[in-house]
């Protein structure tokens, strides 16, 4: 699950102290040179490579927020570990806080892909629609054709 991560420490210069927010799972410093550092998100440069502090002050911490702390230049934000992660629940995509479950998913878009649910769309196999050309009409989701083929054994 995402987190939001505060990364902070001095700038090459040594004089301003900068703190940079970003929303991931597994923060870290990667070597620029011999005193400086890059700032690494889930393996992702997240601040470019004009940002970067000096290797003896730069710290990493996980916080609730992306509040600015006094005393720094604040870069970034946790925007993004706001959004309501999704689960696929009984075929069809529910936000997290409906129902108190996990967040499988970070979007919309990849709970529908992973739960089988690609409304208007060819369904991917191993999930069947209903239409003989395997066409899933909007609004509709795929099930999983073992369960089709259950359904039809028992229409007859």
């Amino acid at each position: 699950m995402t987190q939001c991560f505060r990364f902070y420490g001095k700038g090459a210069d040594g004089n301003v102290s900068y703190e940079f927010f970003a929303c991931g799972t597994t923060p870290e410093y990667r070597a620029r040179n011999s005193t400086t550092v890059y700032l690494y998100l889930d393996g992702v440069n997240v601040a470019g490579t004009n940002y970067f502090y000096l290797t003896t002050t730069a710290q990493v911490t996980a916080v609730a927020n992306d509040n600015p702390n006094a005393g720094y230049t604040k870069y970034g934000n946790c925007t993004a570990c706001n959004a309501v992660p999704y689960d696929c629940i009984n075929n069809s995509c529910v936000k997290s806080n409906v129902y108190g479950t996990p967040g499988e998913y970070d979007s919309l878009a990849e709970c529908q892909a992973g739960c089988g649910m690609v409304s208007g769309q060819t369904c991917p196999d191993p999930f069947k629609c209903l239409d003989p050309n395997n066409y899933c009409p909007p609004d509709m989701v795929c099930i999983e054709r073992v369960e089709f083929n259950e359904i039809k054994s028992l229409i007859g």
